[in-house]
């Protein structure tokens, strides 16, 4: 009998501090036929040299030194060294939970040898307090290409609310196969810093005959402190457009992308971004400013909003705004809302104190 082996990438940029317990809970498997790739991203602290000192220790482990280019970049690079067998990304801060994970997966494989493989995450908060994730796609059963198309795809796709198939848009809890990657030459956005993994799993979505979900949580994502998934950048204006774009583009024979739900989905995607942006104080406004004026100049921008029906005043208000053109106008509306806002958690968190202090 023939045993997969697994090839679990991880990107790693000064993460010397977390490491050392990825490795471990990786190496600690009880699945032999394991082979760990470390694509140290040009970090500039011990990262490296810790890489390098397990690599010496454990033949199963090739480690590669590259200079900064991001996640997306990073795991691409380690894609490029999988010849054979099964792929799962895991992120330098987090773990997996069970030291049986990949033995499970493997007789999954050996049983249905689906084309791509999902399990729970175990989110992990600063605390110390653990919250499960599970998708609601059906488990333990093999799913066809059909159901691919017609139940996973489309809230992926954002032409749906279905959360009960929304299988997360984390590349790191899926197994994938390095015969469908390197047939299709599914890759990451290289340039991308920021909501890299969604349009990663659907390339290779959209290349599945079949799919299985697990009824496992075999993923510790830790809440770091930092993390660059939390920090703004005007990058998300970018990527919330390309994303449309690619999507529109790939799938738009496919399926329906005129619709309301569309419309208002990306639509409050661009404005929640607006308000977010216009919230950051470490950030230079002056150039949040010139991107918001950039975004919303494009035309398909423009076309989104002007097919939204608005579904109240503030959306009205909103939508006119954007096909009139009136960007700084768009932009003095959210900064007053910012303002009302404020002023209102002001007062609120006055009183509580006043309240408090008479309890006490």
């Amino acid at each position: 009998m023939e045993y997969p082996i697994f090839n679990v990438i991880v990107p790693i940029y000064n993460a010397e501090k977390y490491i050392g317990e990825t490795i471990e809970s990786v190496l600690c498997q009880a699945y032999p036929y394991i082979n760990l790739i470390l694509v140290d991203d040009g970090s500039t602290d011990k990262s490296g040299s810790i890489c390098d000192e397990y690599a010496e220790r454990d033949r199963r482990i090739k480690v590669i030194h590259k200079s900064n280019g991001g996640s997306a970049d990073a795991r691409n690079s380690g894609l490029t060294v999988v010849k054979e067998g099964y792929i799962n990304f895991i992120d330098a801060d987090d773990t997996y939970s069970d030291y049986k994970m990949f033995e499970k997966i493997s007789k999954i494989i050996l049983a249905c040898n689906p084309d791509f493989i999902d399990f729970g995450i175990n989110y992990i908060s600063r605390s110390g307090e653990i919250s499960k994730n599970i998708s609601g796609v059906k488990k333990d059963v093999l799913l066809d290409r059909k159901h691919i198309r017609n139940y996973l795809l489309p809230p992926l796709l954002n032409l749906t609310g279905d959360k009960e198939n929304f299988v997360f848009d984390f590349a790191t809890n899926k197994v994938y196969k390095s015969t469908i990657i390197n047939n299709y030459n599914i890759k990451f956005i290289s340039n991308r810093r920021v909501w890299e993994d969604r349009p990663f799993v659907i390339d290779y979505l959209n290349h599945c005959n079949n799919a299985f979900s697990m009824n496992d949580y075999f993923y510790n994502y830790m809440d770091v402190k930092n993390s660059l998934s939390r920090r703004f950048t005007n990058e998300f204006f970018d990527v919330v457009l390309e994303n449309y774009l690619i999507y529109k583009t790939t799938f738009g024979k496919e399926y329906d992308f005129e619709t309301q739900y569309v419309y208002h989905y990306w639509c409050n995607s661009f404005i929640n971004i607006v308000r977010q942006s216009l919230l950051q104080t470490e950030v230079d406004q002056l150039e949040v400013i010139e991107k918001i004026n950039e975004i919303f100049s494009k035309k398909e921008v423009i076309d989104l909003f002007g097919k939204r029906i608005p579904e109240n005043s503030n959306e009205k208000k909103v939508s006119k705004y954007v096909v009139n053109g009136d960007i700084n106008g768009l932009i003095f509306y959210y900064k007053k809302c910012i303002e009302k806002n404020l002023r209102k958690s002001n007062v609120r968190n006055l009183f509580s104190n006043i309240k408090h202090k008479i309890v006490k």
